[in-house]
């Protein structure tokens, strides 16, 4: 049996990866155009569209009428200072998007805004399994390396989109490896290490955290040059696991990376100020390929790694870290990564690298007839001067975070009705289907339509991101209303659930050209704000945060794509979800997280309710002629 066959949705040759010929990951970044600015026009009319479901008709006029003066006053001054800037700047949103929506929140990077990530080699290769942590984390971490090797000689495929002729940014894999996030008083700092082979030498040393102690691998590469085998990595790993358990537990200095951000700061200011060794080891930290934890826990579903990937003990990882990889005693693994310098979807790259190259050699490494020597990796362990201020900091970090993971509920569903296969079939695109069956199955649990954030790629632009699709639109509330009323007629029914998901697509394309409106109203606020302007009524009038503006997003989701790497967030506000999905050929795996605090929500009901809801509208597709949507 061929491996495609044994993963159908799962697998790709890794020579797929690969850029062609003499093509460099990196070599259209700076041909690419420049993020646009939409016209005020189109962006104030679209918004109002957007805030309508949310809306009583009293609140909608008084919206019109801010939304006017807006577009009479203050607005046409605002929208032509942003054009300044983007004709000095080819990407105008980057700086300030990096800084506004990341680095000057206060507020914990984990588990309030970091992505976690469930390994899937647990799956379908590596059943859990009591004693094999160190054996896989070593086969794992080589193709790990190998992926960092393939981006430092720029020898990794650029990605595109769908025709695959129009090359989208790779800027944010400048950030995957060598990077890390550095706390500040009132706003933070990205310090990347990371340089390809042509820029100069990049740092080659990994960190490894086990029983709360720090632990340096001090290179990957042996005196060759070459990166060490998976035997030579398992030898100094299994070296550092003994040694951190022949000793009591650490300090857990990671946990310090748990506080909010301000409190982190100071206690990291005054850690240096304890000794010069503790400057050097936090720069061994952050410069590091990536952190790789050992732990001792044995999560064996796919709820529990997420849970101890978002929401697992303090001080095994350095949480600032744009990648770190998780390892359980019983084989399986997560990975925690920083949001801010990085989407997800770079970190789903690499995930998926390893699963693909992982089924090539069955699980097992094989030589593939590479010269193995006895040298092995040196390693030794951080050791930092504390104190008792030091000690106080951690024991409050650690409480602090106790009390935010155990508030949040996340579950992981598998959905094994239907998948890609039956879309295709249907001629229906995948994740539009999802998106409109998640507003319906919301309104039908709640009785109310959900302020909807789905992540679009703005990609195709210099050093582009993302932008937000507002889901819940007019036409996927009319269409919810009509699937809850007993007396309409299938074919009502059918009319307007194609009017819901062409409404979807056509908003898709707009916001992936860099004419979506919440980065645009962005951009505006933050002018109006740096200039010395009052802020706009538009940006006081309720509709903006009940449309989900100023993050009151009740729904934050993502569609994660068609590979078998998937994970999520918590939810953005305390009264919503998060919501990740992503789509295999015959199911769709959900992550949906939610606050347990919070009594009108729940991650289980609405994970029911989208289930039923997706079955209904597909028997009621299969039970009447229906036309391609």
């Amino acid at each position: 049996m061929t491996l495609q066959h044994r993963y159908p949705d799962e697998f790709m040759p890794s020579k797929y990866f690969l850029a062609k010929d003499n093509d460099k990951t990196f070599q259209f970044d700076d041909q690419l155009p420049s993020l646009p600015i939409p016209s005020l026009k189109s962006t104030l009319s679209k918004y109002l569209e957007s805030v309508k479901p949310h809306l009583t008709r009293e609140e909608i006029e008084k919206t019109v009428q801010a939304v006017r003066r807006f577009a009479e006053n203050e607005g046409p001054k605002l929208q032509s200072i942003l054009e300044e800037r983007a004709k000095a700047k080819r990407n105008w949103l980057e700086e300030w998007w990096l800084s506004y929506a990341y680095l000057k929140l206060r507020i914990p990077v984990t588990p309030l805004m970091n992505v976690t990530g469930i390994a899937p080699y647990v799956f379908h290769l590596w059943p859990p399994s009591k004693g094999t942590q160190v054996t896989r984390n070593s086969l794992s971490t080589y193709f790990l390396l190998e992926h960092w090797q393939l981006i430092k000689r720029q020898k990794l495929l650029h990605d595109s989109g769908r025709s695959g002729k129009e090359p989208w940014s790779m800027y944010q894999f400048r950030s995957l490896y060598n990077c890390c996030r550095l706390p500040g008083l009132e706003e933070d700092t990205i310090c990347r290490y990371f340089k390809t082979d042509e820029e100069g030498e990049a740092p080659s040393h990994l960190v490894v955290f086990c029983n709360r102690r720090i632990y340096k691998i001090d290179s990957v590469l042996d005196s060759k040059g070459r990166l060490f085998t998976p035997p030579q990595l398992k030898h100094v790993l299994s070296r550092i696991k003994e040694e951190a358990y022949s000793q009591e537990a650490g300090p857990g200095l990671s946990s310090l990376t748990t506080l909010d951000r301000s409190t982190w700061y100071k206690l990291r200011q005054h850690l240096v100020s304890l000794s010069h060794t503790n400057e050097q080891h936090l720069h061994t930290i952050q410069s590091a390929i990536i952190g790789s934890s050992l732990v001792d826990d044995t999560p064996s579903d796919m709820s529990q790694l997420s849970q101890q990937g978002l929401l697992g003990k303090p001080g095994n990882a350095w949480y600032d870290k744009s990648y770190s990889s998780i390892w359980f005693e019983n084989g399986t693994t997560v990975s925690n990564c920083d949001h801010a310098p990085m989407d997800a979807m770079t970190s789903v790259n690499v995930s998926f690298y390893a699963d693909c190259r992982l089924i090539e050699c069955e699980g097992v490494w094989k030589g593939e007839n590479e010269e193995e020597t006895n040298e092995v990796p040196s390693y030794h362990e951080l050791h930092f001067t504390i104190d008792k201020q030091i000690e106080d900091g951690i024991a409050a970090a650690e409480s602090s975070y106790l009390k935010l993971a155990r508030n949040i509920e996340i579950i992981n569903p598998e959905f094994h009705t239907f998948g890609k296969d039956l879309f295709k079939e249907l001629k229906l695109h995948p994740d539009t289907f999802v998106q409109v069956c998640l507003q319906y199955a919301y309104y039908k649990l709640h009785g109310k339509p959900a302020a909807t954030y789905e992540t679009a790629t703005t990609r195709k632009f210099y050093n582009g991101r993302t932008e937000t699709v507002r889901s819940c639109t007019n036409e996927v509330v009319a269409w919810a209303k009509v699937m809850l009323d007993k007396d309409s007629l299938p074919s009502q029914k059918i009319h307007l659930f194609k009017n819901a998901m062409n409404k979807h697509l056509s908003m898709m394309r707009e916001c992936m050209s860099g004419q979506g409106i919440d980065r645009h109203l962005f951009g505006l606020k933050i002018v109006a704000a740096e200039n010395g302007f009052d802020i706009p009524d538009i940006f006081i009038d309720p509709a903006y945060e009940k449309s989900g503006g100023n993050g009151n997003f009740t729904l934050s989701t993502s569609f994660v794509g068609f590979t078998s790497v998937h994970g999520g967030v918590a939810p953005m506000c305390s009264n919503g979800y998060g919501c990740f999905y992503r789509i295999g050929a015959k199911r769709i795996v959900f992550f949906i997280s939610s606050w347990i605090s919070d009594e009108g929500t729940s991650a289980v009901k609405l994970y029911a309710s989208i289930a039923d809801c997706m079955t209904e509208v597909i028997d009621l597709l299969s039970n009447n002629t229906v036309s391609s949507i």
